[in-house]
């Protein structure tokens, strides 16, 4: 993860602060995006039991850290969803 850390702030300048900010984290973007896969690895690790991941036959399993959930969308929901996280964060500045 310090390996993906270092990359996303070397690579992706424009990228290092979040377009929504977050209340969990006031810091770079892939801060947060570590700490999402570290919550969801542990959420996943609870789930299926530690012995699925630290005993399983593939060794990146058993190396893995952290957990990407993944929801599929169409551009449409995609861009609805956008708009209307940005306008939840209009409100709560203009709070």
């Amino acid at each position: 993860m310090a390996v993906l850390q270092q990359t996303f702030m070397n690579c992706y300048l424009s990228q290092r602060d979040a377009s929504f900010p977050s209340y969990e984290l006031n810091g770079p973007f892939s801060e947060l995006t570590q700490k999402i896969w570290v919550d969801q690895h542990q959420l996943m690790e609870l789930v299926l039991g530690r012995d699925y991941w630290y005993q399983n036959r593939h060794p990146r399993l058993r190396a893995a850290h952290g957990l990407v959930f993944l929801k599929e969308l169409t551009v449409d929901q995609f861009l609805h969803e956008a708009q209307r996280l940005e306008k939840s964060m209009e409100g709560q500045i203009l709070s």
